[in-house]
C-alpha cells in the first residue's frame, strides 16, 4: 500500500484543497495552516490538489 501524506505548515497563508476521485464519488477536503492529510493512493482513483491565499475568496 502507497500513501500520499500532504502537510501544510504553519504560517503558509496558504489553503490547500484536495479532491479524491473515485469516478462515481468525489471527496473534498482543505487543509488550513498546520493541518495535513494522509491519502492511500490507488489506481481506481486520481487526486488533486491546488491551493489558495487565505485572502483570496
Amino acid at each position: 500500500m502507497n500513501i500520499l501524506f500532504i502537510e501544510n505548515e504553519f504560517g503558509s497563508g496558504q489553503i490547500f484543497t484536495v479532491l479524491e476521485d473515485f469516478g462515481n464519488r468525489v471527496v473534498e477536503r482543505q487543509l488550513r495552516p498546520g493541518e495535513n492529510a494522509r491519502i492511500i493512493v490507488s489506481r481506481f482513483k486520481s487526486v488533486v490538489v491546488t491551493e489558495r491565499g487565505l485572502l483570496e475568496h
